[in-house]
């Protein structure tokens, strides 16, 4: 299973880490665990987050 911390997330989507924890406050990706001090991301999380990226290219608000 892949995993990566919320670091690697927002390089790989250039989305800024307080939106990322922001989109987490709302319960947009609920996979999201606490390992090792670290919050991580699996696949259904960076999916999602894929999904977002998309619909914010495409002028959909929150």
């Amino acid at each position: 299973m892949i995993r990566i911390t919320i670091e690697e997330a927002s390089k790989k989507y250039n989305i800024p880490i307080h939106i990322l924890k922001e989109y987490e406050s709302w319960g947009l990706c609920q996979e999201v665990k606490k390992v090792m001090e670290s919050w991580q991301y699996d696949e259904t999380d960076l999916k999602i987050l894929s999904l977002i990226m998309t619909l914010y290219d495409l002028d959909f608000s929150v």
